[in-house]
């Protein structure tokens, strides 16, 4: 009665569900009815009903494979509630300083960081589905969490407090939260610092085509630092007409005191060196694809326009690792 619809009611207990369960791990949590989950839909009672889960994760707890839970000795209530919650996911362990605590386990400490990336949907999917038989799709739980999920389910309701002001995204469904990773396209965070050194050593090769030799590339993307969620995925090579997010890089090149100082005038030299980068690397290596960008071509610093940071910059689909490159020029 409080939520004026059992549909309003279940989204506001998942929501409290893990935005309680994982608050160490996010930093926001949303659930949402599909649109066509319409509150004011009261006459399909049985219908199977869509639920989208949003969640800001915490950069650093959510990439953890190991959930610490109480001391069973000094807090048997908590200690119960803790195995009520994580099923047979719980299990006691002795940890480095010698305390013996309940833990949840989802992973070897040497565990990739495409594993980690994974941890936090699939303890939300198995929340979902142990305490609310909500089936994540597609299925973001592991073949070991599908056989533990539903062998000793809770006996009561567990209560939790709801999330509050905390509801502040909304994503699609739980595994889109991650990116599916594809492994027939070597998608790792490895293999996308790797095209990157490629592409770096590839300009670094036409020093003798510069004005400037290219002296490093700087990551800017988060796939490229190991901070996004899932590594960056690139593309096929029959994937021609497909699209894929290109990942910021800053070009350095080496020291000169020739750089201008006006604004205006810098940005007409970023825009050279990047359209004779574009030409020189294309030549060399026509089976790559490049794309050079200049948004403010045919502006002079009589239009009293400042250029942005962004305005001028190439695009580069490496060849040998499928992932695209945006390359804007760096100047200290």
């Amino acid at each position: 009665l409080d939520h004026g619809h059992p549909v309003a009611a279940v989204q506001a207990r998942l929501a409290a569900l893990i935005g309680s369960a994982l608050e160490s791990q996010t930093r926001a949590v949303a659930v949402h009815a599909a649109a066509d989950d319409s509150i004011a839909d009261v006459v399909h009672t049985n219908r199977t009903h869509v639920f989208f889960v949003g969640l800001v994760a915490n950069a650093e707890a959510s990439l953890r494979v190991v959930t610490m839970g109480p001391d069973p000795d000094s807090e048997p209530q908590a200690a119960a509630r803790f195995r009520a919650l994580w099923g047979e996911r719980a299990e006691l362990r002795r940890f480095r300083d010698s305390a013996i605590r309940l833990a949840s386990v989802w992973g070897a400490a040497n565990a990739s960081p495409e594993t980690r990336a994974t941890v936090l949907p699939r303890m939300a999917a198995y929340l979902l589905r142990r305490h609310f038989s909500v089936h994540s799709s597609p299925e973001v739980l592991t073949d070991e969490d599908l056989e533990v999920v539903d062998q000793n389910p809770p006996k009561a309701a567990l209560e939790f407090a709801g999330t509050g002001g905390s509801l502040l995204c909304l994503s699609s469904r739980v595994v889109d939260f991650t990116q599916t990773i594809d492994s027939s396209l070597n998608s790792s965070f490895e293999a996308a610092l790797n095209g990157l050194e490629a592409l770096g050593s590839e300009l670094r090769g036409l020093e003798d085509q510069l004005p400037l030799r290219v002296l490093s590339l700087h990551a800017n993307a988060p796939g490229l630092r190991y901070t996004s969620l899932a590594p960056p995925k690139p593309l096929a090579p029959s994937d021609e007409d497909a699209y894929i997010e290109p990942l910021p890089v800053s070009v350095e090149f080496t020291s000169s005191t020739r750089w201008p100082d006006d604004l205006m005038a810098l940005h007409k030299v970023k825009s050279a060196f990047l359209l004779r980068l574009a030409e020189c690397y294309g030549a060399a290596h026509p089976e790559a694809v490049t794309t050079m960008v200049d948004s403010l071509l045919g502006y002079s610093a009589a239009d009293g326009i400042l250029p942005a940071p962004d305005a001028c910059y190439l695009d580069i689909r490496h060849a040998t690792s499928g992932l695209a490159f945006r390359l804007a020029v760096y100047v200290d």
